[in-house]
C-alpha cells in the first residue's frame, strides 16, 4: 500500500496501477545505478531478471522457462527487490556486447483457414558460425511478422522456444476490427532470458475467425 498526497489538500491509501508502480521501479532503478553507476541498461535487466521475486502474486499464467526462471505475461519476474540489486550492482560485471542473430523463413505466404492453426517450424544454431552474430544466450526475441486478416483481432500469436517456453505474442482482441494486418511488425518477449537460441523454434498463428 502507498499512502500519498491527493486533491483537496488530502491523502489516499488508493495510489496503484502504473501511477505508482512507474515511479517506483524509476526509483529502484535510481538506487541501483547509484551502487554501480557503470551498468548499462542491458545489465540493469539482466538484475532485474536475476533478483525479481515472483512470490504471492496470482496470476494463472506463471511458467517455468527453459533455465528454470518463473515467469508470467500478467507480472513478468516477479516483484522488484530493491535490497537484492543493489546488493547484486556492487559486484556486477557488465556483460558483452550484445549479438544479433536474424534468421528468416524460407517459405513467405501461408492460408489460415477459419478455427486452424499454422506452424512454422526454423532450426537455428544461433549464427554460431559467426563470431560476431553468434548468439550465446538469449535476451530480446522478436518475431517479424506480415499478415492480412479480415479482422485482425481474431488472430493469435504464439512462440515456442527450443527449450519449450510458450510465450504469447499476441492475444485475441474483440475490439481490434481492423483488416490492414500487420506489415513487418515485431512481436517481442524476454520470457526466453537466459535461454539458448539453439534447436527448432515454432512459431503459432490462430485463426480463430471467418475465411475470407
Amino acid at each position: 500500500m502507498i499512502v500519498t498526497t491527493d486533491l483537496h489538500h488530502s491523502c489516499t491509501k488508493t495510489h496503484t496501477g502504473t501511477s505508482a508502480s512507474a515511479p517506483l521501479a524509476a526509483g529502484i532503478a535510481a538506487l541501483t545505478l547509484e551502487a554501480n553507476p557503470d551498468l548499462t541498461w542491458r545489465d540493469l535487466q539482466h538484475i532485474v531478471v536475476r533478483t525479481a521475486k515472483p512470490l504471492n502474486l496470482r496470476a494463472g499464467d506463471w511458467k517455468v522457462n527453459g533455465i528454470g526462471r518463473n515467469v508470467s505475461h500478467s507480472f513478468g519476474y516477479g516483484l522488484l527487490d530493491a535490497g537484492n540489486m543493489v546488493k547484486l550492482a556492487r559486484k556486477w560485471n557488465t556483460v558483452p556486447q550484445a549479438s544479433k542473430c536474424v534468421v528468416t523463413y524460407p517459405k513467405a505466404y501461408k492460408i489460415i483457414p477459419h478455427g486452424s492453426r499454422l506452424h512454422l517450424q526454423l532450426f537455428t544454431e544461433g549464427c554460431s558460425g559467426n563470431i560476431d552474430r553468434h548468439v550465446k544466450y538469449l535476451e530480446h526475441v522478436q518475431a517479424i511478422v506480415t499478415l492480412k486478416a479480415p479482422k485482425r483481432g481474431d488472430i493469435e500469436i504464439y512462440l515456442i522456444s527450443p527449450k519449450g517456453t510458450r510465450s504469447t505474442l499476441l492475444a485475441k482482441r474483440q475490439r481490434d476490427n481492423a483488416r490492414s494486418g500487420f506489415t513487418d511488425w515485431a512481436f517481442m518477449t524476454t520470457h526466453n532470458w537466459g535461454e539458448s537460441s539453439s534447436g527448432t523454434w515454432i512459431l503459432e498463428i490462430d485463426n480463430d475467425g471467418w475465411d475470407g
